[in-house]
């Protein structure tokens, strides 16, 4: 389903892997009883979101309740890992060619405080005949944040004035008993909970992404399904077993050679919001000021996120130029969805001969190949990571690896890859000024 690949790339010998691996050996195990086990006791909880009938259920009710054959917009708002998630399935699967119609709608993501984003979103709206076209779905684990809130407010306000049956199409996913859970209670908007122990950044397989997705369409029991299988073999204690297992282990043993900066390198645009995704799961589960044993930590993973090939011609030469503290994992597809023809003669193509008789598959492939090799010459760390095709199954599985690749990261530097205490100082000073 996904291949990861190192050998002769991230300059790991054999040796640091078996070491390395062994470390997680008890981690593995403890994995492997929680899976077993099921519930949401421990903060790995989000491994067993997967198998939770009763959650598949209330997701498969809530859509019911709220698609329409007149639906065209579902307007998520929320931040962070309360939308990136979502947004990044949704990027990757999505039909550009039928969305925001009746019966093909599409979703419209309100994160940041941004006037303009949020004013067209608004206008949108207020051109639907009926509230039926559109679902707003406010989704904070607290239930108190900031830019949410203020996104929800505006948009209520402003829509309740013009579609009198608003609340009907109103729901909120949050922690059962947040100040959103009490106030949807009030207006009787629908409800969804988030388990306690499933943090933001590993809900994606919660109702916070099941349900914006199955109302878009997308087959959300695909995307278990993939989820599902790699998570078997992401138990595995065997590194060469377990794609997530031996993805950690690569970047630690890389981490302590000096590659203080883990570049995500994407070859295909379908994935640059995953990529944003990412960056958030990574940096917020290994970015800590303390580690397990409150010793102050002095040295982390800064996570950076790239597109090829665009971003081989903005910062192509400084990854190039020999720099080795940043350890790279480049993001391949080995089948795309749409085809070019291939390229004729033509005013342009004398222009690179080389082009001629090819098809973008052909080109991206080779300038991939191209980059590997440069990488290889000058001996600059870098592994790979290949998916078949984009699919459902695919894109779950893809997820749900690197989420255990973080927790397995996190278990080798000794942090806690489940809470975010600097963030929620700025949050707390945030309001403090906002009081004033």
């Amino acid at each position: 389903m996904i291949d990861f690949r190192f050998k002769d790339t991230a300059l790991v010998s054999e040796d640091e892997l078996v070491m390395t691996s062994h470390r997680l050996f008890p981690y593995t195990e403890r994995l492997k009883i929680l899976s077993e086990n099921g519930g949401y006791g421990e903060p790995e909880a989000s491994l067993n979101l997967l198998f939770d009938g009763a959650l598949l259920q209330s997701v498969r009710e809530a859509s019911a309740k709220l698609r329409d054959p007149r639906l065209k917009y579902i307007v998520l708002v929320g931040i962070g890992g309360s939308n990136l998630g979502t947004e990044a399935i949704y990027d990757a699967l999505l039909d550009r060619k039928k969305i925001c119609t009746p019966g093909n709608p599409g979703i419209l993501f309100l994160d940041t405080v941004d006037s303009v984003r949020a004013n067209a979103v608004c206008e949108t709206l207020l051109e639907c005949e009926s509230a039926e076209e559109f679902v707003l779905l406010v989704v904070s684990k607290s239930g108190k944040t900031t830019e949410t809130a203020a996104n929800a407010a505006f948009l209520y306000n402003t829509l309740s004035e013009r579609f009198s049956d608003l609340n009907a199409r109103v729901a909120c996913i949050t922690d059962e008993g947040s100040a959103l859970w009490k106030l949807a209670e009030e207006k009787n908007f629908l409800t969804l909970s988030i388990p306690k122990n499933v943090g933001g950044r590993y809900s994606v397989f919660s109702a916070v992404g099941l349900l914006p997705l199955s109302l878009a369409g997308i087959d959300i029991e695909k995307v278990l399904a993939g989820a599902k299988q790699i998570r078997k073999e992401c138990l595995f204690s065997n590194a060469h077993n377990n794609p997530a297992l031996l993805s950690a282990v690569v970047k630690y043993c890389q981490f302590k050679k000096g590659a203080r900066v883990h570049n995500l390198f994407l070859f295909d645009s379908s994935l640059a919001v995953f990529g944003s995704w990412w960056r958030q799961l990574v940096g917020e589960s290994l970015g800590k000021e303390f580690d397990l044993n409150s010793n102050p930590i002095n040295d982390r993973i800064l996570p950076m996120v790239s597109l090829g090939s665009t971003d081989l011609h903005s910062v192509g030469q400084l990854y190039l130029s020999g720099e080795k503290s940043i350890f790279t994992t480049f993001v391949s597809l080995e089948k795309k969805r749409e085809e070019i023809p291939t390229l004729s003669d033509s005013s342009f193509t004398p222009l690179v001969p080389e082009i001629r008789g090819k098809d973008f598959s052909n080109i991206m492939e080779a300038i991939l190949k191209g980059v590997k090799e440069a990488y290889r010459k000058r001996s600059l760390p870098f592994a790979e990571i290949s998916l078949p095709e984009i699919s459902e199954e695919n894109i779950g599985a893809l997820f749900q690896m690197e989420m255990l690749s973080t927790m397995y990261l996190a278990f080798l530097m000794n942090v806690n890859a489940f809470d975010q205490p600097n963030v929620e100082e700025y949050k707390k000073i945030t309001r403090e000024i906002l009081e004033k």
